[in-house]
């Protein structure tokens, strides 16, 4: 059990800002954060709680926590850090990390990237099973094997990528889509998703179907992108950000269903011929998989459903209806 009034009682130590690492270290579990509110805090109260470091060999010291309070310190200019140094407390890097994950958990959420660090880093020092069952649910995760595969290879991906989940701008099971695009790809793709501001329901559908005409067709994803109906969507002053995602992305449904999408079309023309009101609508299976389709029938009484379905009985045309490719093979 760590005594946590041995920390409080690691001897002070004042630190040159330029000694202190800029880069996380191995016990940082923070990313895509503001200082700003940070720096505002210092400059009215102070440096309430300090952070605690570590030296390690050929004269590193790696900040164990208090990471994000360090680095508002050097944007403010702080040429000397009070610190408290554990170096003698003869903790093991496993306990130093444990200390600085109870230290954020017990103050704020972490992100998603954040979390992905955060097991990375447990990984080296602890059995999978017991990072899965002890870990992941203090992190708010599913105990699970496929989920902790998924976090461990978030940790390594670039910053863009990283940056949109710490964000919340890319969802988790987009970011596992990405995984089936080749690696070089991957930043264009999480572009063109903050360009058009793609819902997460949107993202996947995107990143599925881009990737799979890719790899159908034998091109890569700025080659597709850069293919005239897509570019003429995209420069198109007339059409707002809204009309621009619908447009790409029937393209895209277009391009990577072409016979879904003309059976669609063409069961669009056929039912639109019938001249049916609002009243009667008539709609096809997904994808037309299933042998029966729709009929809505609205009405407010008795003697309103019986003329609506007088009306469909003596509609020309409606016995002529049928599934899209019948009607091309006539």
């Amino acid at each position: 059990m760590m005594n946590m009034m041995e920390i409080a009682k690691a001897p002070l130590i004042n630190l040159d800002s330029k000694a202190i690492n800029d880069d996380p270290g191995p016990f940082c579990m923070s990313y895509g954060f503001a200082l700003d509110p940070l720096i505002r805090s210092i400059q009215e109260f102070g440096l309430i709680n300090l952070p605690i470091v570590v030296k390690g060999g050929e004269g590193r010291i790696d900040v164990v926590s208090g990471y994000r309070r360090i680095l508002a310190l050097k944007n403010l200019q702080i040429g000397e850090i009070s610190c408290r140094d554990a170096t003698g407390l003869g903790l093991s890097p496993l306990r130093h990390l444990l200390l600085n994950l109870h230290e954020n958990s017990v103050t704020r959420q972490f992100n998603e990237v954040e979390k992905a660090m955060i097991l990375a880093r447990l990984i080296h020092h602890i059995p999978r099973e017991e990072v899965i069952h002890s870990y992941m649910p203090l992190l708010s995760l599913p105990s699970r094997e496929s989920t902790l595969d998924l976090f461990l290879n978030m940790d390594g991906q670039d910053h863009s990528l990283k940056s949109a989940l710490a964000k919340g701008e890319v969802s988790v099971k987009a970011f596992e889509a990405l995984l089936a695009v080749e690696s070089d790809f991957r930043t264009d793709l999480v572009q063109l998703i903050l360009n058009l501001r793609l819902t997460f329901n949107q993202q996947l559908q995107f990143i599925e179907m881009a990737n799979d005409i890719c790899i159908r067709d034998g091109i890569d994803i700025p080659g597709l992108f850069k293919q005239s109906p897509f570019v003429e969507i995209m420069e198109n002053e007339k059409l707002n950000l809204p009309q621009k995602t619908k447009g790409i992305l029937g393209l895209l449904r277009s391009v990577r269903f072409p016979l879904l999408t003309r059976s669609e079309e063409s069961f669009r023309k056929a039912v639109s011929g019938l001249g049916l009101s609002d009243k009667l609508r008539i709609s096809h299976p997904p994808f037309f998989e299933g042998p029966d389709y729709r009929l809505e029938i609205t009405f407010g009484n008795g003697r309103q459903l019986k003329d609506r379905i007088k009306v469909l009985n003596n509609l020309e045309g409606l016995e002529a209806l049928a599934d899209p490719w019948q009607e091309e093979k006539r």
